[in-house]
């Protein structure tokens, strides 16, 4: 999923934000901690030659199914709130490494970018949600 072109607008004195306010559909039928949705930030740019540059600015793993009983998607209450997801420094190819290993939040050559989060929210789609013991 790729949104569209949003402007950066820095505030006096306080940090960059964006504000994308778009939802994001997803199914699954499996119900396992080890079910996961990874996040990139990425920025685009020109190049001095006019050609597009990606650039990635981090990455989030989002836990759909914690190890808890009560997972975000299954707690109505937990499911309302906003969370923040916190980014780390690189791309997201990094957790394909055979040497990395789980928790890949605690790994060594994980590292967070300190203040910089994603703010978000795990809501089940309200027309679905009467067909869920269906699929």
């Amino acid at each position: 999923w790729k949104t569209t072109v949003r402007p950066v607008e820095p505030l006096s004195r306080q940090p960059s934000r964006i504000v994308f306010e778009e939802p994001v559909y997803f199914h699954t039928s499996f119900n396992h901690p080890n079910v996961v949705a990874v996040v990139e930030v990425v920025t685009e740019g020109l190049k001095q030659d006019g050609s597009l540059q990606a650039l990635s600015c981090g990455f989030g793993i989002l836990r759909l199914f914690g190890h808890k009983l009560e997972s975000p998607l299954e707690s109505p209450a937990s499911a309302s709130q906003d969370k923040r997801l916190r980014l780390y420094h690189g791309s997201p190819r990094a957790l394909l490494h055979p040497l990395l290993q789980d928790p890949v939040e605690q790994n060594k050559h994980v590292t967070l970018i300190e203040g910089c989060s994603l703010q978000y929210a795990l809501r089940p789609h309200p027309l679905l949600e009467p067909l869920f013991h269906l699929l």
